[in-house]
């Protein structure tokens, strides 16, 4: 374990698939040998390589998930008095992209404006990065059996009922699936990455749930 601050121009040194060294808030990781062993494939990794990659990381990972790495994979801290500006600026694009969706963020559609599901993507795409709604909104593979899942969805049709009383409480929409009540009939399924769309990421899933 190196003592002595790491500079800049070293990490940038090893920058590929065979020497892989990754700063990661701060700190300089050699993750060389974990490049096949990570689920989300090497290539995300080496993209990154002789990088300051906290940004791409902390998208996706908890902080402290690097604790799991072997101790010798720790290089040091990096010294920040040596990072370029270049390399510790955002680009002009993202610089953009940024500002534009914290603008976005301040818009926000009233709750009782919203009609169904699709106001609720709606909305989630005018906040979320291209990176982000990109992945939420694909499916693996040849995407079958997300189409299926809309074609079914829109399988279904609701019979109209005009002039019915649909005040709050006559109007109940709790139901009960697989067992557990549940206060709305939407089911939140189990979906990777949540921190693409918000900091808190699972956690955030857990409060929202739970109002």
């Amino acid at each position: 374990m190196s003592q002595k601050p790491i500079d800049y121009g070293e990490l940038s040194r090893h920058n590929t698939a065979n020497d892989c060294w990754v700063a990661l808030h701060g700190k300089v990781w050699d993750l060389t040998k974990f490049l096949e062993e990570h689920p989300g494939g090497k290539a995300i990794i080496v993209k990154q390589a002789g990088r300051d990659g906290t940004k791409a990381f902390s998208a996706i990972h908890p902080k402290d998930i690097v604790d799991m790495l072997p101790a010798d994979a720790y290089k040091g801290e990096l010294d920040m008095k040596t990072v370029p500006a270049a390399a510790a600026e955002e680009s002009e694009e993202e610089a953009v992209q940024h500002t534009a969706a914290r603008a976005a963020s301040t818009e926000v559609l009233p709750l009782d404006h919203m009609f169904n599901l699709f106001d609720f993507e709606a909305e989630a795409r005018k906040k979320m990065s291209k990176e982000g709604w990109d992945y939420y909104c694909s499916g693996a593979d040849d995407e079958i059996t997300l189409r299926e899942n809309h074609n079914r969805y829109q399988s279904l049709w609701l019979v109209p009922r005009v002039l019915r009383d649909v005040s709050l409480p006559r109007i109940d929409f709790s139901t009960t699936m697989l067992g557990c009540k549940s206060s709305l009939p939407v089911y939140i399924t189990a979906t990777a990455l949540a921190k693409l769309a918000h900091p808190d990421g699972e956690l955030a899933i857990v409060r929202a749930a739970h109002k």
